[in-house]
């Protein structure tokens, strides 16, 4: 979602203005059934914010499929690239919130670069142009099991065979 306000609390609107971003609004709906990113169904449970609008040459990403509100939109930026706004708590628990997420980034022209295999555990690729490091970050209360596959910024294929990452962990690797 857009910011309101600075760091100091006061009003803001610079990003907004830069995207010419319709105002927000909290939507008050009951059981709200978004279909976002062609993923249809996504889970809303929390704070469910609509749009007024669209910004010029935006279209809609996210609605309710019930009362029509738009939830998300994407819109072409001149100096290329694409800004997206979604008013929806993301909830990594779903698996529904995932797939809308991958389905947005493909949209957009993004590709997958992490094939993690087991779920469950976020991997991050961090890399300064020569070196690099993957994250492996364990949130729930038990351990889980994992394999990792990507191709690195140095051009090798990269597999971790399977790994434990302990509970409520985060593990580097390689360690």
């Amino acid at each position: 979602m857009l910011p309101t306000h600075d760091e100091d609390w006061q009003p803001c609107r610079i990003l907004a203005d830069a995207l010419a971003a319709p105002a927000q609004r909290r939507l008050d709906i009951a059981m709200p059934r978004i279909d976002a990113f062609g993923v249809a169904n996504v889970f809303a449970n929390g704070a469910l914010v609509g749009s007024d609008g669209l910004p010029a040459g935006a279209s809609v990403a996210a609605r309710d499929a019930r009362t029509g509100a738009v939830v998300a939109w994407c819109a072409r930026q001149p100096g290329g690239g694409t800004a997206v706004w979604w008013g929806q708590a993301w909830k990594h628990s779903k698996r529904e919130h995932a797939t809308a997420i991958d389905a947005a980034l493909r949209a957009l022209g993004g590709r997958p670069v992490l094939q993690v295999e087991g779920g469950d555990v976020w991997a991050v690729l961090r890399s300064d142009g020569g070196s690099w490091l993957l994250f492996l970050c364990n949130l729930f209360s038990a351990p889980r099991r994992v394999r990792v596959r990507f191709t690195a910024p140095d051009g090798r294929v990269q597999d971790t065979g399977e790994l434990e990452i302990p509970a409520m962990t985060v593990r580097t690797w390689p360690r």
